[in-house]
């Protein structure tokens, strides 16, 4: 027998427990605790399989979160929506007591799956008999709903900053983006989070069973529910989403044979939104440190069940697509802005020592007559994609862009260089 394939093998595993112990873990244990400074959002990805066949599985991550609210600064957990397989009372019952442990304990919020109503009418009175808006009565952070709790928003705050969050069913009709529209113009000064059950995955919905796995993949431009009037993840990004300058972060699942996914886009006023997929099993959930004083987000997939982060799966083997750090401004406001007043203020005196032949060049940028305040728009930046060499991807859609850190670690990706204008 050769050796070679052995000997790959093993130095595979050891590049991934370095990867794992430059970031202060190992895998084969738990989530690190939270230091002070920071806090955690916890969401759970499709738990259809748990409500039907293993109940024992979604008990666990629930009493997880309940077990670590303290070790892990847990403020927020999110259902990302196929709450049940087969929308049945036996697999309601099961999804009501496993999140019945959250209540009173931490606030939280879930989306409507395809899997969680009729998805011809997008009839969800099952999910609505379960998770009524009057479930919520008298907690402070749960601010709105429509459709008796099947789109919904709470609000939280934590280490000085604001959020909003916004559940929407899957494939939002346009009444519904209405709605979600109204929340997040008027919660603009708050920092909005998005969960919807499909976002990303196959661009196209695939012909074959192979496709699912391997045809190229994005923000999707098919849709499966409210007939007509359901819009595709790609018309909730261009009708609402982009729109918003205060939204930077968006959570699905739905996609088990995409799994797991990252894709950076760009919103109408040039803004960064991270647009992350996750759809295991095996108990796995994700925990989304945010680390304010070095403005990441640390994305750890983990399962309780098994007490290890996830080093690979045999859909996505590789360990970026799991563990990776996200990199989002949180400075506050008032220091931001003073930031923004230092730096200009650095610049105009920088550019008053540059003789006039040099700050009128072609190949120069006066950084004075640029910004929000003014007219003139900023020279386009490159962003990274991983689009097929000759396509035109105008607005960023086809993903995964800026390729993922593993906790702070440089990854290797193929990429090539689009310019987004």
């Amino acid at each position: 027998m050769s050796r070679r394939p052995v000997m790959g093998a093993l130095w595979c595993r050891v590049v991934i427990v370095c990867l794992g112990l430059l970031a202060g873990v190992a895998f084969g244990e738990g989530v690190p605790p939270a230091p002070t400074g920071t806090f955690s959002v916890v969401a759970f990805p499709d738990t259809q399989a748990y409500s039907a066949r293993q109940p024992a599985v979604f008990h666990a991550e629930t009493q997880w979160v309940v077990d670590h609210l303290r070790a892990q600064r847990i403020v927020f957990v999110c259902h990302l929506g196929d709450i049940v397989d087969e929308n049945i009372p036996k697999q309601w019952t099961v999804a009501k007591q496993a999140m019945a442990r959250l209540d009173k304990k931490v606030p939280y919020g879930l989306v409507v799956g395809n899997h969680d109503m009729k998805t011809a009418t997008g009839d969800a009175s099952l999910f609505s008999s379960t998770f009524p808006a009057k479930r919520f009565a008298g907690c402070a952070w749960y601010r709105g709903q429509i459709k008796d709790n099947a789109n919904s928003y709470q609000t939280f705050e934590a280490e000085g900053l604001k959020f909003v969050v916004l559940h929407l069913e899957c494939n939002a009709p346009d009444d519904v983006l209405a709605w979600a529209d109204s929340v997040l113009k008027r919660y603009a000064d708050r920092r909005a989070i998005v969960a919807t059950h499909m976002f990303l995955g196959p661009l196209e919905r695939p012909k074959t069973k192979e496709g699912w796995y391997t045809d190229p993949k994005g923000v999707m431009r098919w849709h499966k529910c409210h007939g007509q009037a359901g819009n595709s993840p790609a018309q909730l990004w261009a009708k609402c989403f982009s729109k918003h300058k205060n939204v930077f972060l968006i959570l699905c699942g739905d996609q088990s044979r995409t799994q797991a996914m990252h894709l950076a886009l760009k919103g109408e006023d040039g803004h960064t939104v991270h647009a992350c997929l996750s759809d295991y099993r095996e108990g796995y959930l994700r925990v989304y440190r945010f680390i304010p004083k070095a403005n990441q987000i640390r994305v750890m997939t983990y399962s309780p069940t098994k007490n290890a982060l996830c080093e690979a799966t045999s859909i996505v083997k590789d360990v970026s697509k799991h563990q990776f750090t996200l990199h989002y401004d949180m400075t506050p406001p008032r220091r931001a802005a003073r930031l923004r007043g230092q730096r200009a203020q650095t610049t105009r005196v920088a550019l008053a020592a540059l003789p006039a032949s040099r700050t009128g060049h072609p190949g120069w940028v006066d950084c004075r007559n640029r910004g929000p305040d003014n007219n003139q728009a900023p020279t386009p930046s490159p962003s990274i994609t991983t689009a097929p060499t000759g396509r035109h991807d105008p607005v960023g859609l086809v993903g995964p862009v800026e390729p993922p850190s593993v906790f702070g670690s440089a990854a290797l990706a193929d990429v090539i260089v689009t310019v987004n204008r």
